[in-house]
């Protein structure tokens, strides 16, 4: 017998070495963390990491310790008390960085979640990762959820006089107070501002001047056992107000601010309850003016919508409405779409007689139709300067051609200072006006008779 004897040479190359920037901290935040009644959120992109890091996912988990590990399944639903959560996040080091290791191979590597330090486990998975997870233990009761309106009424402003600390609650249930160790505050749990936007703190030295805005914030929190309701996201969904109008509120669960701006001191006492027309807004007088001279009343009983779309059935309206409501002369429909005692049927045979309107053609209004801002300034200039010609003739629009069916209309509606266009040479004609657009035009336009 004999052998015989083979030789084989493997050679392999490595990828070359480089230079990487060592992960030694480690913070992830904006992680919505577990609290009673929340829904779940685990989701690697929304996240934020330190500079070199990236998520590779992340998961919730319900009794994590107790299911043990191999057996749990992800997490996907609302928490709930008296249960235990687990968070976990995979990490990746990007190009050009890697996380430290100790000698034994281990991470060397401090995580925090939300600026807290993870006590629960930091370990690598097979292709290098870093897998860490955090333990959020038992949430405790369920608390009762306070609902409805936190309601205050205080001393309004008045010429001469210094701000009041007290305020009176409106509830006779007595599950909120105010929070009157407020550091913040000016006083009592309550802070009184002077002005809009650059708004100046004011002391309680401070006395009412003619002719300023002047803004109360009163800071609120829930007795033991109760927490102001929220939606599964942990957005509010109480209600604030001040002496009796809705106002501007934030916070959470435990704690929240009401805060509401009252008029101008020496100005007319009309006021807006609508929670979304705040005071400093360009459109805010002219909602006032709109709502008191009866040309709209809203979108609800606390609700203007200023941003949403304004139809042509709207405009022809508002516009009729700020005419006095005029009768037709004629009953006469020349419009199919336009079916007799509409809320809008005699503001459109109103402006068709006027000539502002000839309808979309075939016979139809469209009243439901999105109204653009070029029609709104031909609406406007047909209602009250149908045959004048503007007195400017330079065009600062380069979306404004010559000889277009609305041309002269914006012209004359820049040279009458009822708009300015959307940019220094841009008017946006084919943008759709909202309905915060369309009460400012009309209200601008009143300005002129």
């Amino acid at each position: 017998e004999y052998q015989r004897w083979a030789m084989a040479v493997v050679s392999y190359t490595f990828p070359e070495v480089k230079e990487h920037k060592e992960i030694t901290q480690v913070d992830v935040s904006d992680i919505v963390e577990p609290k009673i009644g929340r829904q779940s959120i685990a989701r690697p992109h929304y996240l934020k990491y330190s500079e070199g890091v990236e998520g590779y996912d992340a998961t919730w988990y319900e009794n994590y310790q107790s299911t043990g590990a191999a057996n749990v399944v992800p997490f996907t639903g609302v928490f709930a008390a008296e249960r235990t959560y687990t968070f976990e996040v995979i990490l990746e080091a990007k190009d050009g960085y890697a996380f430290a290791r100790k000698s034994t191979g281990l991470p060397d590597v401090t995580v925090t979640f939300n600026s807290t330090v993870v006590g629960y486990s930091i370990r690598f998975d097979g292709a290098g990762r870093l897998v860490v997870l955090e333990e959020y233990d038992n949430l405790g009761q369920a608390k009762e959820k306070i609902m409805g309106v936190v309601t205050y009424n205080i001393q309004e402003p008045v010429i001469g006089e210094k701000p009041s600390f007290k305020a009176e609650n409106q509830r006779e249930d007595g599950l909120y107070y105010i929070d009157t160790v407020d550091p913040n505050s000016t006083k009592y749990g309550i802070t009184w501002y002077e002005g809009v936007g650059d708004a100046r703190k004011m002391d309680e030295n401070d006395t009412f001047k003619a002719g300023e805005y002047y803004y109360v914030a009163i800071k609120v929190k829930p007795i033991d056992g109760y927490q102001f309701d929220t939606d599964s996201n942990g957005d509010l969904l109480v209600i604030g107000a001040i002496n009796g109008n809705y106002s501007v509120f934030g916070g959470n669960e435990e704690e929240l601010f009401i805060g509401y701006t009252f008029e101008k001191l020496g100005e007319g006492s009309g006021k807006l309850n609508f929670v979304d027309v705040p005071k400093g807004e360009y459109y805010y007088d002219a909602v006032k003016w709109a709502v008191g001279t009866n040309i709209t009343n809203g979108t609800s009983d606390n609700t203007f919508s200023p941003t949403k779309s304004c139809s042509r059935a709207e405009v022809v309206t508002f516009l009729w409405r700020a005419n006095g409501c005029p009768a037709p002369g004629s009953t006469e429909n020349p419009f199919s779409d336009v079916p007799t005692g509409q809320w809008y049927t005699n503001a459109v045979l109103w402006a068709v007689e006027r000539g502002i309107t000839t309808g979309t053609g075939g016979g139809k209004f469209s009243p439901d139709k999105v109204c653009t801002r070029a029609e709104v300034v031909t609406f406007l200039k047909r209602a009250v300067a149908k045959d004048v010609v503007p007195s400017a003739t330079d065009n600062p629009f380069a979306d404004v051609p010559a000889g277009q069916w609305y041309t002269d209309a914006v012209l004359w509606a820049v040279e009458k200072g009822i708009t300015t266009g959307t940019g220094t040479t841009t008017f946006s004609p084919d943008t759709i006006c909202t309905r915060a657009q369309v009460v400012t035009f009309l209200y601008r336009l009143s300005t002129l008779n």
